[in-house]
């Protein structure tokens, strides 16, 4: 019995030293300059997430967990999932990370749903803008910014939504159309849009050799697009200190959006927050200029 129990020691400890490799072989490899607007911001440390999905903002949310704890007033914006209990699931998943609030978009912001084709499938931006409902979505994230007056605004990029899901480009692009028109405005606030994306070599290791499935959304996305990718990050942010809130946000959402979240952070339940957020220690943002 001892000796089983010995050998079976040491298979689990052999397993998991080769899995946490495994996992060290998905980190980026790039480095960018440490971003130090945020840790400029000393009025107005306001900051508002904005994704077509609640749980989209689990992949910066080490940044602006680490804001919350530094004082800011963070609040976060999505579309209303049409499951019943999605509501009080993000109830609590808002309340424990600090946030300052948070507004589910209870519309109907696309017409295609009834199509047949699956919701994420990539779509071109043509297609994009003559199923999205533009003008419904602008006028109302336009208002909750207005009202809101954030510094600076997340959301994934607008060019590809991470791996190509439509809802993920339109909410972006609505993001950037917005700040852009109104960066003149004087009681406009925003002076920064940070989009999430991955470094190259950790979207090739996570989403391609990582790949959940054979047929590869992310692939058709950057062959429709013609795109080699995310956009470039133009800096990154370290959110080791932030480990553990960021796993606690993570492991908030229900299950089918824990298999989602866990095909962009691998087995990240499985692991203490100190030792997978060492391995994946930094969050990385293209960034967009609006004032």
């Amino acid at each position: 019995m001892k000796k089983a129990l010995v050998v079976i020691t040491i298979l689990t400890m052999a397993f998991a030293v080769a899995h946490t490799g495994y996992l060290a072989s998905m980190r980026a490899t790039e480095h960018y300059p440490e971003d130090t607007f945020l840790k400029s911001i000393t009025n107005n440390k306001r900051a508002l997430i904005i994704t077509a999905h609640d749980d989209d903002a689990f992949a910066c949310s080490g940044t602006f967990l680490g804001l919350i704890k530094n004082g800011w007033k963070v609040r976060q914006v999505a579309f209303l999932d049409r499951r019943p209990e999605k509501r009080e699931f993000f109830k609590v998943v808002a309340e424990k990370a600090g946030f300052a609030g948070y507004d589910l978009l209870d519309i109907k912001y696309r017409t295609d749903l009834d199509s047949g084709k699956q919701q994420y499938q990539p779509l071109s931006y043509q297609r994009i803008a003559e199923v999205f409902c533009h003008d419904t979505v602008y006028n109302l994230v336009g208002r909750i910014i207005d009202s809101f007056a954030p510094e600076v605004i997340f959301t994934l990029d607008d060019s590809i939504g991470g791996y190509g899901h439509p809802d993920h480009i339109f909410m972006s692009r609505i993001v950037k159309e917005y700040c852009q028109q109104h960066a003149d405005a004087p009681a406009f606030k925003v002076r920064r849009i940070y989009q999430s994306v991955f470094s190259p070599s950790m979207a090739e290791s996570m989403i391609i050799k990582n790949s959940w499935v054979t047929y590869n959304l992310f692939d058709e996305a950057r062959k429709l697009y013609g795109l080699k990718g995310m956009p470039v990050p133009d800096c990154e942010v370290s959110i080791s200190g932030n480990a553990s809130a960021k796993k606690t946000f993570m492991s908030g959402f229900g299950p089918k959006d824990q298999r989602n979240i866990r095909k962009f952070a691998p087995a990240y339940e499985y692991y203490p927050a100190w030792l997978y957020f060492r391995i994946f220690d930094r969050e990385f943002f293209h960034i967009i200029n609006i004032k």
